[in-house]
């Protein structure tokens, strides 16, 4: 659910790989197109030493990138929906400023 609630929203890809690889998804292994895995990696060897390596900071990185992920799909229920059909176009859009990259 985060993965697609980032994907809509607009989030970069490197934040919706980092969700999928915590969350278990569907961006496992096993569903990846190879273009997708060499993405995925090269996305994965971008990220900052910190984050590499102190499992402390990817963790934080990541409660960081989920908290945005709650607050998006928060306002996104809280719109009026009449009829409850799905609406993503009203989903909030990702913010470099205040979700940081």
């Amino acid at each position: 659910m985060f993965v697609s609630t980032a994907q809509v929203g607009g989030c970069p890809w490197e934040q919706c790989i980092e969700l999928g690889h915590w969350k278990g998804t569907s961006l496992d292994n096993n569903c990846l197109l190879p273009t997708e895995t060499v993405r995925r990696k090269k996305a994965l060897a971008l990220m900052p030493m910190p984050t590499r390596y102190a499992a402390n900071a990817r963790i934080v990185r990541v409660a960081r990138i989920i908290t945005n992920q709650v607050h998006r799909l928060g306002v996104y229920l809280r719109l009026p929906h009449s009829d409850w059909t799905t609406q993503w176009h009203l989903t909030p859009q990702y913010n470099r400023v205040t979700e940081g990259s």
